[in-house]
């Protein structure tokens, strides 16, 4: 059995890392249609899929989605089947429950693997769903899990510290209620940045920026956020974005999600700031 992955997205610093360290084999999309399996994982909507979109949907392989994002419509019309938990913090844990069900134990490297999807995705088990946790004890079992605390050590490249950096000067800070929403504008790297505003301290936090024509933005919420204020950054926030401009693209998790709209940052903002004062039910003030 020959087994190869695609990386539709290319690979950044740290996953170019891992990638070495689990010696992935790259595959080119044409090598899609001599698949006769085709499993596509944390993917909640098929634009995600990039050029590689058209290749999955003329292959004869089964196609088999498995994911911890709410699905798109977009993604039903590519999947022969759906393997989803939304209460899940990651999908490695929902692969992992497939090979418990199965009886099958896990090799050493691939239960790295799962335990680096889990940590990553769950910062840390921070914001872990009690699955996660789970899973993890019995990971240990097959794994060391310093190995997979080194594999995650990594210093960030330059540019990122830059755009953090730049992302906190640039930030605008909003009351609403007694949460606070702090917004800025970055070019590059908004998944960190907005990352970065949380750890400074906000509840929820938003970095756009314009990038090859287009408008990014990513979301970022802490867990008592969420609960509290019922909102779900994916569902409420990224994908009702997406549908306000046209050809939008938006989703991700519950505290953790990005979309990509053709609009100006202006007009972003404003439909940011009244979906919040709708959902939340307050009135947004400036603060600084």
């Amino acid at each position: 059995m020959e087994v190869k992955v695609g990386l539709p997205e290319g690979l950044n610093l740290q996953t170019k890392k891992l990638a070495e360290y689990f010696k992935t084999e790259k595959a080119e999309k044409n090598y899609i249609a001599r698949c006769d399996l085709i499993l596509v994982v944390d993917t909640g909507h098929s634009s995600l899929l990039k050029e590689w979109l058209d290749e999955i949907l003329k292959a004869k392989g089964y196609k088999i989605f498995i994911d911890h994002h709410p699905i798109s419509e977009s993604i039903l019309k590519v999947a022969n089947k759906l393997i989803l938990d939304e209460e899940a913090s990651s999908t490695s844990e929902i692969v992992f429950q497939i090979f418990e069900v199965k009886n099958i134990k896990p090799s050493r490297k691939v239960s790295e693997a799962l335990m680096v999807g889990i940590l990553e995705d769950s910062q840390f088990l921070a914001i872990s769903s009690p699955l996660a946790i789970k899973s993890m004890a019995k990971l240990c079992d097959y794994s060391s899990l310093d190995k997979v605390r080194e594999l995650l050590r990594f210093d960030r490249d330059y540019s990122e510290v830059v755009a953090r950096l730049k992302g906190a000067q640039r930030m605008k800070i909003y009351k609403i209620g007694n949460w606070v929403f702090a917004y800025t504008e970055v070019g590059s790297y908004q998944a960190s940045v907005a990352r970065a505003l949380i750890n400074l301290g906000a509840n929820i936090s938003l970095a756009l920026g314009e990038a090859n024509g287009e408008l990014r933005g990513s979301f970022r919420a802490t867990p008592s956020f969420c609960s509290d204020a019922k909102i779900h950054l994916g569902r409420d926030l990224a994908e009702r974005l997406a549908k306000e401009f046209d050809n939008g693209i938006g989703g991700g998790h519950k505290m953790a999600s990005s979309f990509t709209v053709k609009a100006n940052l202006k007009e972003v903002k404003k439909v940011v700031l009244n979906i919040l004062k709708e959902r939340l039910g307050q009135e947004v003030k400036v603060i600084s």
